[in-house]
C-alpha cells in the first residue's frame, strides 16, 4: 500500500465522531483536532507521573487556533521544533517527555502524534523525523 494511503487509513481509523464533527462543521474548525490521544493515554498507563503534564499539552493544543508554525512557537516558545519531514516536536514535562507530531493540517486544523516518550526514548530513535 502506498504511504500516502497508509497515513490516510491510519488518520480514518483514529477519528472519533467528535472530531469527525468538528471537520465537517460548517466547513471551518475553530481548535485543533488531535489525532490520536490513544497513544498519549497508553503511554501515560506505563507512565503514570506524566499524565498531567500529557493531559495539559493536549488541553493546550485542542483549544489552540494555530494557522501556522510561528503560532505554535510563540505559545511554546523553545518547546517546539520542527524536526524535518513534515515533523514536530514538543519538550514537555521541563525537557522530561517528547511529542513528535508528525504533519499539521493547518488549513484544517488537525495534527497527527506518531511518537509519545521519555526523553531517553527520543534520543534512541535513529531518525526522528521518519517517525
Amino acid at each position: 500500500m502506498q504511504p500516502v494511503f497508509r497515513f490516510v487509513f491510519s488518520f480514518l481509523e483514529n477519528l472519533n465522531f467528535l472530531d469527525f464533527l468538528k471537520i465537517v462543521s460548517l466547513g471551518q474548525i475553530v481548535t485543533m483536532v488531535v489525532i490520536s490521544y490513544a497513544i498519549i493515554r497508553d503511554f501515560v498507563k506505563s507512565n503514570p507521573q506524566a499524565t498531567d503534564v500529557m493531559n495539559n499539552w493536549y488541553r493546550v493544543a485542542t483549544k489552540a487556533n494555530w494557522s501556522n508554525f510561528h503560532e505554535i512557537r510563540r505559545m511554546f516558545s523553545n518547546s517546539v521544533d520542527a524536526i524535518g519531514n513534515d515533523r514536530f516536536v514538543f519538550n514537555i514535562g521541563g525537557g522530561n517527555y517528547r511529542i513528535i507530531i508528525a504533519i499539521i493540517f493547518f488549513d484544517v486544523r488537525t495534527m497527527y502524534i506518531r511518537f509519545v516518550g521519555r526523553h531517553t526514548g527520543y534520543d534512541k530513535l535513529k531518525n526522528a523525523s521518519t517517525v
